[in-house]
């Protein structure tokens, strides 16, 4: 059994990392956003990318085969692409829409091989609140990412996720019912730091700087380093519809890379 329940879990994960980020923030004297549109649109990050996100990941990933689950939240990018491109007026032009295309097919074949078991709706329902939780948070933040410092802002969105996620926790599980142990404490530590810590900091920068339709199409190399990890750590073997699935996910990134800077 887990040593602890799924939203307490992910509470602790994205509090410990909003806390020492937070914390860097203060050391490194960095300037605080101002204004209510500001915090309306870091807290809407924090309810979506980090709130929802990690809830419908954490709870329908539990119930649902890895391959489908993979899958279904890969359709986050399509979402985020089509609200980008009504909300903020970046172009959604037929080279972008193509990469995205060609990468989720990529991930659907990589996730091919486990694609399989009865599918529970209500996992079903969580990884589809996920995805719809992601876009719209990584929306909200191209939104204000270049008004806000990338360490202040994911601090202050991964704390707000954090507040929401243990709300929610005190009231449908048993956060005191936690089994503390050192392995426990390590894999919180290493969770927490590199992701959702640096990597959602590195995003924060690169949202700055480059339109979300640009850089949705990387979100799929994911899937390549998942599997290169299972490869050289466990002695994973890819199947050959996995290697036409990477072959798609990098011709993805290729292609939306190439994109002039509209929008």
């Amino acid at each position: 059994a887990l040593p602890i329940s799924p939203l307490t879990f992910a509470a602790m994960r994205a509090g410990l990392a909003g806390v020492a980020l937070a914390l860097l923030a203060l050391v490194t004297r960095r300037p605080w956003p101002r204004g209510r549109r500001v915090w309306l649109l870091i807290g809407l990050t924090g309810a979506g990318s980090t709130g929802l996100g990690f809830a419908g990941m954490f709870l329908g990933g539990s119930s649902v085969s890895p391959g489908l689950a993979s899958v279904i939240t890969n359709v986050q990018p399509f979402i985020a692409g089509v609200l980008a491109w009504q909300l903020l007026g970046e172009g959604l032009g037929p080279r972008r829409t193509t990469a995205l295309a060609i990468g989720f097919l990529g991930i659907a074949l990589v996730s091919f091989p486990t694609l399989q078991g009865t599918v529970d709706p209500v996992g079903l329902a969580w990884l589809v609140a996920a995805a719809l939780g992601l876009a719209v948070g990584n929306v909200a933040q191209r939104a204000m990412s270049p008004e806000v410092d990338p360490i202040v802002g994911t601090a202050s969105q991964l704390l707000a996720g954090a507040c929401l996620l243990a709300i929610a926790s005190a009231l449908l599980e048993r956060p005191s019912a936690i089994q503390w142990t050192a392995s426990f404490g390590l894999s919180l530590v290493t969770l927490a730091l590199p992701s959702p810590g640096l990597s959602a900091v590195l995003w924060f920068r690169l949202l700055a700087r480059h339109p979300l339709n640009r850089l949705n199409p990387f979100s799929y190399l994911s899937a390549v380093f998942a599997l290169g990890i299972g490869a050289v750590f466990f002695g994973e073997r890819l199947a050959g519809v996995q290697w036409v699935g990477l072959v798609g996910v990098l011709a993805a990134g290729a292609l939306a890379s190439g994109d002039p800077e509209d929008g």
